[in-house]
């Protein structure tokens, strides 16, 4: 009786030692999860960043060379794909949400992060207005 006994009890730690080995790995694989989100979050708003820095820089430094017209719609387009980045990073981090066992540690908040993404938006959509009420053929007449 007794020998059954030990060995059962070998057994169930065998086997509780195993399911903590999946719940770790598991866990391994939600918080790669999460950091590859965080990578992606990076990358969007990255490319956002580039495309705004390069609208704006096209509209300050080629101004007198390129036509008017060709310039600021490529300087429009620019803005606008960094807006479409933004929203992108903004919709894909909101996903975190979705991982079950990490919610409780994540360093910065989904809501938050997604925030400062929709700020950068409302930025895009000043700096579109500005560029289209400031017309320099108007100051070049004067």
């Amino acid at each position: 009786m007794i020998p059954r006994f030990i060995g059962i009890c070998y057994r169930l730690k065998k086997r509780w030692k195993m399911s903590k080995d999946k719940f770790t790995e598991l866990h391994h694989a939600e918080r790669n999860t999460l950091l590859a989100y965080e990578r992606t979050y990076a990358a969007w708003v990255r490319t956002g960043l580039t495309a705004l820095a390069a609208g704006l820089g096209l509209e300050k430094l080629f101004s007198g060379t390129i036509p008017f017209l060709l310039m600021r719609s490529l300087t429009f387009m620019l803005i606008f794909l960094s807006m479409i980045a933004f929203i992108s990073s903004a919709l894909t981090y909101l996903e975190v949400k979705k991982i079950p066992f990490v919610r409780g540690e994540l360093t910065t908040s989904p809501y938050l992060l997604t925030s400062l993404s929709l700020l950068m938006v409302f930025l895009c959509i000043l700096i579109l207005y500005s560029i289209w009420r400031y017309n320099p053929l108007a100051e070049s007449i004067l």
